[in-house]
């Protein structure tokens, strides 16, 4: 039998350029202070993996391909190492003030939930089951990035962060101009999402 499912897949590509390019980003980051970065990144990791292995199990999402689906039931490497990098990230550029943060990880999530939805819809790499939708993932992921931020907050010192400037979010500035392309972006891609769905699922009112 053997440990890893080896089948030249796009799948199998994306997994392993997944591991190594998130690997090496959490340990671009971590390694300038292990003490808080690295605690922070095992906090991240054992939530995000903890509440992967529920929902798994729970029937809310599954990953038809893992690369070691002999051993684990959802790809622990890649979500240990993926999301713990985005919150790194996260916490590290985030601007100081609230508003500014909001806007922030908006860009964030939207990219997140675009590269899901491409994941969902034209690979093997997640497929959502029994009451899981779009719209779940998008909660769960805003939910999980502020509740990181404000843990970051208390714990990252400021020396080691590194928040964008609150001005580039002002009015005109390169912040608010790319926050809002995302806004709209989102608003958009969600809503052709969603005709999507509709135009090919049946449609019940009960």
């Amino acid at each position: 039998m053997s440990v890893v499912d080896i089948d030249y897949s796009l799948e199998m590509y994306i997994s392993i350029a997944a591991i190594m390019l998130t690997w090496l980003g959490c340990l671009l980051i971590i390694r300038r202070d292990w003490k808080h970065w690295g605690l922070l990144f095992l906090a991240a990791a054992v939530l995000g993996t903890t509440l992967c292995y529920i929902f798994v199990r729970l029937h809310f999402y599954s990953f038809p391909y893992i690369l070691f689906r002999d051993y684990v039931i959802f790809p622990i490497f890649v979500i240990g190492h993926g999301v713990p990098l985005l919150i790194l990230l996260g916490v590290k550029y985030s601007p100081t003030k609230w508003p500014h943060k909001i806007a922030f990880y908006w860009i964030i999530v939207v990219l997140v939930m675009a590269v899901e939805t491409l994941a969902h819809n034209w690979t093997r790499l997640i497929k959502y089951e029994l009451f899981w939708h779009f719209w779940d993932s998008l909660t769960a992921w805003w939910f999980f990035f502020l509740l990181f931020e404000w843990i970051g907050a208390m714990y990252i010192p400021p020396h080691l962060r590194k928040p964008i400037p609150n001005e580039a979010f002002n009015f005109g500035g390169w912040g608010w101009l790319i926050a809002h392309f995302f806004m709209i972006a989102g608003f958009i891609l969600a809503g052709v999402y969603l005709g999507f769905q509709l135009g090919t699922e049946p449609y019940k009112i009960s």
